[in-house]
């Protein structure tokens, strides 16, 4: 190992040891030969492997890697570790005979002085134990050179020759395909050039693969391509070219078009859907031509030809869309294939996931800590857990719906709820959100988000719970108290993932020492979260996601316009009549269209009654303000007798009693225009033991002692009267702020 490290092909890559020495006296022309083997663009299992640990991407590949950083110790994480908390997984018994070896973690700190983080993402040593070879080398080269300022070592305990590689890669990987080709090529496995067309596959279950030719467009008589069939909702980032001819299908929904910028987009985009939004093709479809562009900032927002673009803050790439040529090929409206299918199996349907998680509805801001405190390296860590938090939600159109806001010296929103709805496009999105530095002004930014995150035109739902997920590293540099209480005025419900709690030591530089319950949405434990570090944090979601879908818990969201179930008693007697019934119905309708009736939010229900009683919907019946309305309107009039007793008693056993355990606080509006000809004492009083609120509202000839009796005290705000039908419209105002007033007081 005496010898210098040999620079070749004019990269930062280096062998070492022997290794060396056979590159420096080796010829140029097996290395050469060597890159005829390796696919351009796909890396091998190692290279795949160090590109996740240098850029702190989440892959199944490196999941279960462990980082050894004493940096990031702090109080009594500093303590003896074992082999076992330092090496990854996947090297099982080869640590074994390692394994309780006593470590002190002081022993093994690299940086002196503390030295930016941003030194461990450039350099790297990549030492292969049991065997290196070219390929290997070669691919790292190829990686290398796309990636400015890193610097790789390279070394292995033995450099195979070909023979023993090929072996390796039958026995490891189990290419067959590999194995049958270089049989037929005699004497192939002394020459690695001999070999030089077959294709390796460097996928996990291994496999020759061959160019797809289902990509190539074929050729035409007049030297073309024929444009690649693609779908609707093809991205611009699905086509890895820099030019390309594909062929949008016919009659896709305009309204489902997920288009971000203006002429120039971001290559989430839908290509098509551009194409129709910058008039090069109609919705009928036709051909396209995309080219490839560098990222941007500030991709706009423009309504053109039916489509309206989002705004978008930065995104890594873009592309724009002239006309395309036409061909010979027709657009079929199924995606382009990046592989040809082995023949004789059936391609499986992929299941629609648009739709996603219906069990948890909620609008989610994730908070994320950008400031110096956290640093680049767990930033990317951070960046790591909240986008398997997000994938695990079940994020779609009727699911929950997730947006990100960057703390830092000024808060920056990344993105907005309405920006993405399916777990794909927000992984892409959180990817592409960058470390922004500064103090870490929390509240600042939790008082932003409050205000401006959650609104009609960025995406916030009626009757969904707003939700505020805070991340903070350590501790706020500024007041958070005040925000969650904005917060709170906002119906938002904030939570705090805590990381690394600041130790004894430190406390005497933290501002308030209890800010986590103060800033929280209720201080009952549930709304805050606690994990140790950055590292191993995949045990850490399941939890927090259970806890986000758990929508009876979200105390700051509950309102008393999405959080009662409201019954009403309409009289259907003769003496109402027909006309005058019409308008008893538009005053429920008054009422009930001012609540965010949903299927987790107010529910609303309606009783007709003369000497009998018809429900004519439940609070289960009808989820959506739309179809309630619509069901009162066609109520019909029944015409009859008045018990009033005997219907507040129908109500109360058959439209309340199935939702007696609704978090919902219940009311009762009962509409009459006459005496009941049975007790209404009774039936009433149960029905207030029952926790129902009664608002009596009479009309005409209605006794007033009969409505005092059938109203929940003060009686005075509960019972109403008017001398004509005409005058209910004003009373739908003084309906509406007695059960707002009524919920709050429940809630003290």
């Amino acid at each position: 190992m005496a010898s210098a490290p040999a620079s070749y092909g004019n990269t930062t890559t280096k062998p070492l040891g022997l290794f060396s020495r056979v590159m420096n006296t080796g010829s140029q022309f097996v290395m050469e030969g060597v890159k005829n083997l390796v696919l351009k663009q796909q890396n091998l299992p190692v290279t795949r492997i160090l590109d996740n640990l240098m850029e702190m991407k989440s892959n199944p590949e490196t999941d279960d890697f462990r980082y050894f950083d004493p940096k990031m110790l702090r109080g009594n994480d500093r303590k003896l570790m074992t082999l076992d908390t330092l090496i990854p997984k996947c090297y099982g018994a080869m640590t074994a005979q390692f394994r309780g070896t006593k470590i002190h973690s002081k022993r093994y700190v690299p940086y002196k002085n503390n030295l930016s983080l941003k030194r461990e993402d450039e350099k790297a040593i990549v030492f292969v134990v049991g065997g290196g070879n070219y390929i290997e080398y070669q691919n790292l080269i190829d990686y290398i050179k796309g990636k400015p300022g890193k610097h790789i070592l390279y070394g292995c305990s033995e450099l195979f020759n070909a023979t023993q590689f090929v072996k390796q890669v039958v026995f490891r990987l189990r290419v067959p395909l590999l194995a049958m080709m270089c049989a037929d090529h005699q004497g192939a496995a002394q020459n690695m050039v001999g070999i030089g067309n077959v294709v390796l596959a460097a996928g996990g279950s291994g496999g020759a693969a061959s160019p797809d030719k289902s990509r190539m467009g074929r050729p035409r008589q007049d030297g073309g391509a024929v444009p690649i069939a693609i779908t609707c909702f093809t991205r611009g980032l699905d086509i890895r070219k820099e030019k390309a001819d594909v062929l949008c299908p016919g009659d896709c929904p305009l309204e489902e078009f997920s288009v971000f910028g203006n002429i120039v987009y971001a290559s989430v985009s839908s290509i098509c859907g551009a194409a129709v939004h910058k008039g090069v093709i109609s919705n009928s479809g036709g051909p396209v031509r995309i080219y490839s562009l560098p990222g941007r900032e500030n991709y706009s927002s423009v309504v053109a030809n039916g489509i309206q673009s989002q705004t978008l803050s930065r995104w890594s790439a873009s592309f724009t869309v002239t006309k395309g040529k036409s061909g010979t090929q027709e657009a079929t409206g199924q995606a382009a294939s990046t592989a040809q299918p082995p023949s004789g199996k059936r391609l499986k349907k992929t299941p629609n996931k648009k739709a996603g998680n219906k069990d948890c509805k909620a609008d989610i801001a994730f908070l994320i800590d950008g400031s110096f405190n956290i640093g680049q390296r767990r930033f990317n860590l951070q960046k790591n857990f909240v986008g398997k938090v997000a994938l695990m939600l079940g994020i779609g159109t009727e699911g929950p719906h997730v947006g990100l806001v960057q703390a830092s010296e000024h808060p920056k929103i990344e993105f907005y709820l309405k920006n993405f709805t399916s777990a794909k496009d927000v992984l892409f999105a959180i990817k592409e959100v960058g470390f922004r530095g500064g103090n870490s002004n929390t509240g600042k930014a939790l008082k932003h988000t409050a205000q401006k995150f959650f609104t009609a035109e960025t995406g916030v739902r009626k009757g969904i719970p707003k939700v505020v997920v805070v991340f903070i590293d350590g501790w706020p540099s500024d007041d958070i108290e005040e925000a969650g209480i904005v917060a709170r005025e906002f119906g938002v419900n904030v939570f705090i993932v805590s990381v690394a709690k600041p130790i004894p030591e430190e406390l005497g530089m933290v501002q308030d020492v209890a800010f986590i319950d103060k800033a929280v949405c209720r201080n009952n434990g549930f709304f805050s979260y606690h994990m140790p570090n950055w590292f191993g944090t995949t045990k850490y979601v399941k939890p927090l996601v259970q806890k986000l879908c758990t929508h009876e818990q979200m105390m700051c969201s509950k309102t008393c316009y999405n959080s009662v179930n409201i019954a009403f008693l309409i009289d259907g007697s003769s003496s109402v009549g027909d006309s005058n019934f019409r308008i008893m119905l538009e005053f429920v309708s008054n009422i009930a269209k001012t609540f965010e009736i949903s299927d987790i939010g107010a529910k609303i229900a309606a009783v007709q009654f003369t000497y009998d009683q018809r429900t004519e919907f439940s609070f289960t019946d009808y989820s959506t303000k739309e179809n309630v309305l619509a069901v009162i309107r066609n109520i019909r009039y029944m015409s009859g007798g008045t018990a009033t007793g005997d219907a507040i008693s129908f109500t109360v056993r058959n439209v309340f009693g199935p939702v007696r355990d609704s978090p919902n606080k219940n009311f009762l509006v009962v509409v009459t225009d006459g005496q009941s000809y049975d007790d209404v004492r009774g039936p009433a009083a149960a029905a207030h033991d029952a926790g129902i609120t009664i608002f009596s509202v009479g009309v005409a000839w209605a006794p007033l002692d009969d409505l005092r009796d059938m109203a929940s005290k003060p009686k005075e705000s509960h019972a109403f009267f008017t001398r004509e039908f005409t005058g209910l419209e004003p009373i739908v105002s003084d309906v509406i702020r007695g059960i707002c007033r009524d919920f709050l007081e429940s809630q003290q």
